[in-house]
């Protein structure tokens, strides 16, 4: 979204690098320091090469204040047009038709329009549909491994993290098995940050929307037990989701729907191979795979900030003042490991109570697609478990390797020996 010019309080010359690589392969330290020394911390970013992600930032990273702005919709908002007034945003340059296009997904609106269409997506992507993909994903989980089980090695990114999600929710969407690889290539995988990639995401984002447009067309004509199908069918208080909007809910699930659960069958087999005791202990009682799972997206969540607001009022929090235009990211990775909300918070423990995480964000915004994820990691994990038998890396632990997408700390690849 294209940003007016916003004047503000002084900042401080960064302490922590946080929109660099170099942060991101230890951003727990980081945040740990931050959270102590800063909890609430301003940065300014002037020379990002695209609108939407230009301006002053403000990181919050202990629980409670995270949690506070996640549920404070008066002042902390998602659609920027609450945070400045119409005049501010005259000469600005017109936005990106992919931004345009996002800012209609949910994830990006405001009640009323927000409840809206989550109660047209939930009535779709209901519990009883997600409780009915658990033998599918079973299917799937063991086709891949099938796939890989006598090689000994792999790497489980590539042959099993990436494509067990995409399958599922492409099969889940209606996408015919042949057409799964068009979500790889199309669907905008992070936030682009250079002018470059936001062309590429531009060029992906028309190509799957072109295929989308077809696919809407020939469910009005013969629908079929898909979520495409539900999506377009749904209706609550009279209304049903425009084309525009089924646009906007598709792509927002194509991206979101793997992303995230990739990043944490990737980040969750790290830190068990870390963990052997954690490893054998699931192993051995695969019935604490739920707890298990809830531990691993509190100690490495997918997503290290929460998707972003804009300050819709002056506040002051711990000191700082925030003013209104200004952008706000709660970062849940350094809430979840806040030692005033979880003791002893750097110990990966499958068996921690009370676990209050905030991986999936909390209040309005909590991510719709959190009952799926769940699902398929709880599945996930003891199947693995129980066909690769010793699992380990198969480099050193010195050598495994991130990328960054900021916010997404995802692993370049994770290459695993068995047997």
């Amino acid at each position: 979204m294209s940003t007016p010019a916003t004047t503000s309080n002084p900042r401080p010359e960064p302490r922590w690098p946080i929109e660099t690589p170099a942060f991101w392969r230890d951003p727990h330290t980081g945040w740990a320091e931050m959270r102590r020394q800063a909890p609430v911390y301003p940065l300014d970013s002037p020379d990002a090469p695209i609108s939407w992600n230009r301006g002053i930032g403000w990181y919050f990273t202990r629980y409670d204040d995270c949690v506070a702005v996640l549920r404070d919709t008066r002042r902390f908002v998602k659609d920027v047009h609450r945070a400045f007034d119409p005049e501010d945003f005259e000469g600005m340059p017109p936005d990106p038709p992919f931004v345009t296009l996002g800012n209609r997904s949910m994830i990006n609106q405001e009640d009323p329009e927000h409840s809206r269409l989550r109660r047209l997506v939930s009535l779709a992507f209901s519990p009883s549909r997600v409780r009915a993909m658990r033998g599918r994903i079973e299917t799937v989980t063991h086709q891949l491994l099938d796939a890989v089980v006598e090689q000994g090695e792999t790497d489980l990114k590539e042959s099993f993290a990436f494509p067990l999600p995409i399958t599922v929710i492409a099969e889940i969407l209606g996408f015919p098995a042949e057409d799964h690889h068009k979500l790889r290539d199309w669907a905008p995988l992070a936030p682009p940050l250079s002018a470059e990639e936001a062309q590429r995401v531009q060029d992906g984002v028309d190509k799957l929307t072109e295929y989308l447009r077809k696919t809407f067309d020939r469910r009005r004509a013969e629908p079929e037990d898909d979520l495409i199908t539900a999506l377009i069918q749904a209706e609550s208080e009279g209304q049903r989701l425009s084309d525009d909007d089924l646009l906007a809910m598709v792509l927002l699930l194509t991206s979101a729907g793997f992303e995230t659960t990739m990043n944490t069958l990737l980040n969750g087999t790290l830190a068990l191979l870390r963990h052997p005791d954690q490893l054998a202990l699931l192993r051995s009682r695969p019935e604490l795979v739920e707890s298990a799972v809830e531990e691993i997206l509190r100690y490495d969540p997918p997503i290290h900030t929460a998707t972003l607001r804009w300050a819709a009022v002056d506040s002051e929090i711990r000191g700082q003042q925030i003013r209104r235009g200004d952008r706000v990211l709660p970062v849940v990775a350094a809430a979840n490991r806040d030692p005033e909300r979880f003791p002893d918070p750097d110990r990966f423990d499958i068996q921690r109570q009370d676990n209050k995480h905030i991986a999936f964000g909390i209040g309005t915004h909590f991510c719709t697609g959190a009952p799926l994820a769940r699902l398929e990691l709880q599945v996930a994990f003891p199947i693995l478990l129980e066909r690769l038998p010793q699992l380990r890396l198969a480099i050193p632990d010195e050598a495994v390797e991130w990328e960054f997408f900021f916010p997404f700390r995802r692993l370049a690849a994770l290459p695993v020996a068995w047997g």
